[in-house]
């Protein structure tokens, strides 16, 4: 009978003391979900860009002329970009000369990790897919003493391809809604239709027609038009 007694002597006290840590847990969860923000997935802000990479390249490349745009619109943490751009490559040799010209564009989703950045100032990771339609020529003349005279006339319309994109940067608030930032891209999973006869040289958007995978890089001005106020969120405690 007494070892009842103290039996229930003993356990009474814990239970009574697991029962408050389990109401004072219980307590805080809710005091940090009274507190956390909500998701706020309307749309702010709409923001518009210029690729200067691609334009300092037209200004220094001989021979190749590009030109690429870029807008994104915030949904809570997520940034839903589009891009688009042109491209036009010339090269002339002793032999031959090339030239392909094309558009392309990209649209995806990044993802903001600096949500609770008061700057606005981002660092995101995020994916495109992206599409290019062009048009290629090529004209060959060759002689030697063996093969004598070699002459390749090709020409081609129509060309598109498509790939993926692995994306990563940030952009910085310079002046008021003004922005720079930067991109870098690895392509992937890219796929030709309607190719020519000859090897594909430079698809837009993507680079050397040759390569399976590739790497891009952009440097972008941008300019923030609000679409209403929405602060910064504050980082929970």
């Amino acid at each position: 009978m007494w070892k009842y007694i103290v039996s229930l002597w003993l356990v009474l006290p814990l239970a009574g003391f697991a029962q408050d840590a389990s109401t004072e847990v219980q307590d805080t969860v809710t005091t940090i979900k009274r507190f956390r923000p909500k998701p706020d997935f309307k749309p702010s802000f709409i923001r518009f860009g210029a690729d200067l990479y691609s334009m300092g390249n037209t200004l220094i490349e001989n021979g190749e002329r590009s030109f690429e745009v870029q807008a994104d619109m915030d949904f809570h943490r997520y940034f839903l970009t589009a891009e688009f751009g042109f491209q036009d490559t010339e090269l002339e040799d002793i032999n031959f000369d090339y030239s392909g010209t094309g558009t392309y564009y990209r649209f995806g989703v990044d993802m903001n990790l600096t949500q609770y950045n008061q700057d606005r100032n981002t660092i995101y990771l995020g994916m495109r897919y992206a599409r290019s339609r062009f048009q290629e020529s090529i004209n060959y003349d060759a002689s030697d003493s063996i093969f004598q005279n070699a002459t390749l006339r090709e020409s081609v319309e129509g060309v598109t391809s498509r790939w993926m994109e692995i994306t990563g940067g940030m952009k910085v608030r310079v002046w008021q809604n003004l922005s720079v930032g930067y991109i870098v891209r690895y392509k992937i999973f890219r796929k030709l239709n309607n190719q020519p006869e000859f090897d594909t040289y430079m698809v837009p958007g993507y680079g050397l027609g040759r390569k399976n995978t590739n790497f891009g890089f952009g440097f972008y001005v941008n300019y923030r038009l609000s679409l209403r106020y929405k602060a910064a969120p504050t980082k929970p405690n």
